[in-house]
């Protein structure tokens, strides 16, 4: 190897080391030229401008926008797929579903459960996230189930329920919220800490500094982590009492009957070459008729239906914007954005030391790639005049 060839290996070397962190000033120096990447980094991870620094490209963790992004929808895909308890019917129902044999049964085969993580986490966060399992088909037997809570609870009550019915339903038919809402918030702490931890290995040579670094945020961290697993605990507590002002509710509702109607009445159209298909006025009189019981119920499941739709749609975007995006990834005070050029200020003259201080052997490192750089920059010289 030549002269040249060595020079820049050994500057290769000694400039991979970062630079001189021997004082206090020096040190704060490197810290805040840290902190001030880091926040550079993370405004363009969060906008998604992949293409200003080639990080990005090496490193899909810390493409955080898009992993966030992805995760939300899934989210919104799980709860719509698999949120509710029971399936809910469609159509008609001029006669009642078989009743269900194991209501109260816990068990459930393993083929039938799905997770609610998608992610691994670190080792460190173990005590403080959430993992479950739940049945990944709704089960079948709404109307008979309907029936057997009415049946339980009813009382004096003409051609009407009693109100408390719909939270007693509402609560089991939203039972495997909780499940999917802190599975989905404990994916997202996850992604967060991961992006922090890899852009500290990114933005620190030194392994020591960046694990430095870390444990000294890792309060601040736990911090919000915590923030967004108790604001999804509080926001399953309020929706699980059901309160709407929402007028889809009563669209959602006026469309239960129509297509209950309709689905009762496709046997009997007929074609118009005019008018497409249409019922005759005289039909409408075979619409099957219900007991006081049976239309109860079916109100009470259409009701249940279209507070559903409203609800849910309400729920995952609470979730997504007041716990994860505030809290974890895009908020003033958001986990991501806890390393800062004033947090490396406030830091003491021993912490700094500890962090970004150098041991004996990286002096020594150091001290021997500058010298071999001086003599070999020399050396070069010499040769260049011969």
């Amino acid at each position: 190897m030549d002269v040249v060839q060595q020079l820049q290996l050994n500057e290769k070397a000694l400039k991979a080391m970062g630079p001189n962190r021997e004082s206090k000033e020096r040190q704060q120096r490197y810290l805040l030229d840290i902190a001030d990447r880091y926040q550079t980094m993370t405004t363009q991870a969060l906008e998604a401008h992949y293409y200003s620094d080639d990080a990005f490209d090496s490193k899909s963790s810390l493409k955080l926008a898009t992993i966030v992004v992805e995760r939300n929808e899934i989210f919104s895909n799980d709860i719509w797929l698999h949120g509710h308890t029971m399936k809910f019917t469609q159509g008609a129902s001029g006669g009642f579903e078989l009743a269900l044999d194991q209501d109260d049964s816990d068990t459930e085969s393993e083929e039938a459960m799905m997770a609610t993580r998608y992610r691994q986490h670190p080792d460190e966060l173990n005590e403080l996230l959430y993992n479950a399992r739940i049945s990944a088909t709704p089960e079948e037997g709404i109307m008979d189930w309907i029936e057997k809570v009415y049946k339980g609870s009813r009382g004096f009550e003409i051609g009407t329920f009693d109100a408390s019915l719909i939270p007693i339903l509402w609560k089991k038919q939203t039972s495997n919220w909780d499940k999917l809402a802190l599975g989905y918030i404990s994916d997202i702490i996850s992604a967060v800490h991961t992006y922090i931890w890899t852009l500290l290995c990114e933005l620190c040579p030194d392994d020591k500094v960046a694990r430095g670094l870390l444990s000294l945020i890792q309060d601040k961290l736990n911090e919000r982590y915590n923030r967004g697993l108790d604001k999804t605990r509080s926001i399953l507590q309020v929706e699980r009492e059901p309160m709407t002002y929402n007028h889809y509710l009563a669209d959602n509702l006026k469309k239960c009957t129509h297509q209950r109607i309709k689905t009762s009445m496709e046997s009997k159209q007929v074609w118009d070459t005019k008018l497409g298909y249409v019922v005759k006025m005289s039909d409408l009189d075979h619409i099957p008729n219900l007991s006081n019981i049976e239309s109860t119920v079916q109100q009470l499941h259409d009701i249940l239906k279209s507070y559903y739709k409203v609800a849910r749609k309400r729920f995952v975007d609470v979730v997504c914007m007041q716990a994860a995006d505030l809290h974890l990834v895009r908020g003033p005070d958001a986990a991501v954005k806890v390393l800062t050029p004033a947090f490396v200020t406030d830091l003491t003259p021993e912490q700094m030391e500890r962090i970004a201080g150098e041991d004996g052997s990286t002096r020594r490192r150091r001290a021997e790639l500058t010298r071999l750089v001086e003599n070999l920059s020399q050396a070069k010289a010499l040769l260049g005049t011969a």
